[in-house]
């Protein structure tokens, strides 16, 4: 049977690579973390340390990269670029989170070679259409962005901690 944290190790990585970035505010875990020591009988500890350290950014990093790095194994890149797609889909962050998420996780994940090299031609793309350097629109680049991770939609279930 899986745990609850087996159940959102994805979300936690691409919260844990939020939170380096300043994309999140450790207030979408915080709240998560004390949602669950109110619901469950025995919550895993590491809801427990999130929630004691709500006032640390840099602690709630701290649990959330000790936690991922000794479960990195059960981490299913395909399902985190779900998580983006969702996130993406429901405009919780914008093009610009998407791609440092997406270059953090290509730093941190070891995605096959197809899925390595769109996101560094992606986040290179983006580079150059920021700086216009070619023709290329935001908004064409962002259907890009989201033709790419929409192959990844139906690969995860509806997210735990971004509701």
């Amino acid at each position: 049977m899986m745990s609850q944290l087996q159940k959102i190790i994805e979300e936690l990585l691409v919260i844990y690579i939020g939170l380096r970035f300043n994309i999140f505010s450790q207030k979408i875990i915080v709240s998560f973390a004390d949602q669950i020591i109110y619901s469950e009988k025995n919550p895993d500890s590491l809801f427990i340390d999130i929630s004691l350290s709500s006032k640390s950014k840099n602690e709630v990093i701290h649990h959330l990269y000790y936690y991922i790095e000794l479960n990195k194994n059960q981490i299913d890149p395909i399902r985190v670029l779900s998580v983006l797609c969702v996130l993406k889909t429901q405009r919780k962050i914008n093009l610009e989170s998407i791609i440092i998420l997406m270059n953090g996780l290509n730093i941190e994940l070891d995605f096959n070679g197809f899925e390595k090299n769109e996101i560094y031609r992606l986040e290179d793309q983006y580079y150059l259409v920021s700086n216009k350097y070619v023709m290329q629109t935001m908004e064409e680049l962002e259907a890009e962005i989201s033709s790419f991770l929409n192959n990844y939609s139906m690969k995860t279930e509806i997210l735990s901690i971004f509701k």
